[in-house]
């Protein structure tokens, strides 16, 4: 499994480290979309990468390979996984960085920030089984509705928060980070198995 994770990577190498610099730079220009933009490409990558297997027929090659569908659906969930981990950490590291030298204002509550996190594993969990089952071009619209909705959800929560005292922003990502926690692991759980079906039904 280590072996189609790599190979993911490998594939997304440029398109990740392109992403990377725009989320820096969106985070050094002290732009509340910093955040948004992080998760959405969080949420962008793993679709990517369904795209690439389906110019290249990679479904042909990887059918002959022995790796189970087990391991073929969670390689891809663990591709989206780690690109999640990372964008938002970049994200978060950056703003300390720019707040230690007094270029930014102080850093978001690491709560603020394993909330962002729970949030965009209950979309990736959303997406993936269409991913699974359909080829990018048939899925290329519910992955833009759901990254319309990310961007609603995620923007208005951000634009609620500005206009609150920093306790009560503390006691919103508390309390939202528990729900957003839960949510994450519940459509995680139906998520694996959904795309796991969905892969069968798609190759049989």
């Amino acid at each position: 499994m280590k072996a189609l994770i790599r190979k993911d990577f490998y594939v997304l190498k440029k398109q990740f480290l392109l992403f990377a610099v725009i989320v820096v730079a969106f985070r050094f220009g002290n732009n509340g979309a910093a955040t948004l933009i992080s998760i959405l490409y969080a949420v962008m990558l793993p679709s990517s990468a369904f795209a690439y297997d389906d110019l290249s027929h990679w479904d042909a090659m990887e059918l002959m390979l022995p790796y189970s569908t087990r391991q073929i659906v969670l390689s891809r969930y663990c591709v989206g996984w780690l690109s999640m981990l990372f964008f938002l950490g970049l994200s978060w590291l950056v703003q300390c960085a720019a707040a230690l030298f007094g270029v930014l204002p102080e850093a978001d509550d690491f709560r603020a920030i394993l909330a962002q996190v729970a949030i965009a594993a209950c979309f990736l969990a959303m997406t993936m089984p269409i991913y699974f089952r359909f080829d990018a071009e048939k899925s290329r619209g519910v992955r833009t509705l759901i990254i319309v909705l990310l961007a609603a959800v995620v923007g208005g929560g951000l634009s609620f928060v500005t206009v609150r005292d920093s306790a009560f922003v503390g006691n919103v990502f508390a309390e939202l980070l528990g729900v957003m926690s839960a949510a994450a692991a519940v459509l995680t759980a139906v998520s694996v198995p959904l795309s796991a079906l969905a892969w069968r039904r798609r190759h049989r």
